[in-house]
């Protein structure tokens, strides 16, 4: 690992109190967001609902007014049921694209 790269996973460690992961991320975003997802286990079952809350070990679901505890190690994938691409910041990338797409566009050059 560079020194650049240490010395952020470093600063992000200070700030959070351990290493952010991907996983946490997600499940956030998806939890604050109040969006549906689909939970597939490993026993090819599949819940529907919205993530309520986790932790390392487990994903506590609401499905038709009643929580459920799932474990992660039971849990092979889970799907949002909505479009949904904020954790890399895809709209804030989009958006810049088009901003500057206009204004070369519009850019006229006159000799």
């Amino acid at each position: 690992m560079n020194s650049n790269a240490s010395a952020t996973s470093q600063t992000i460690q200070e700030r959070h109190g351990s290493d952010l992961k991907l996983q946490d991320i997600f499940l956030n975003q998806c939890r604050r967001e109040h969006v549906p997802v689909a939970i597939h286990f490993i026993d090819q079952s599949v819940k529907y609902g919205q993530i309520i809350g986790f932790d390392q070990l487990c994903i506590v679901l609401r499905t038709n007014g009643h929580q459920r505890l799932a474990f992660k190690s039971a849990i092979c994938m889970i799907d949002p049921q909505e479009d949904f691409s904020y954790i890399f910041n895809d709209p804030q990338r989009l958006e810049n694209q088009k901003k500057s797409s206009k204004s070369s566009d519009s850019a006229v050059v006159t000799v």
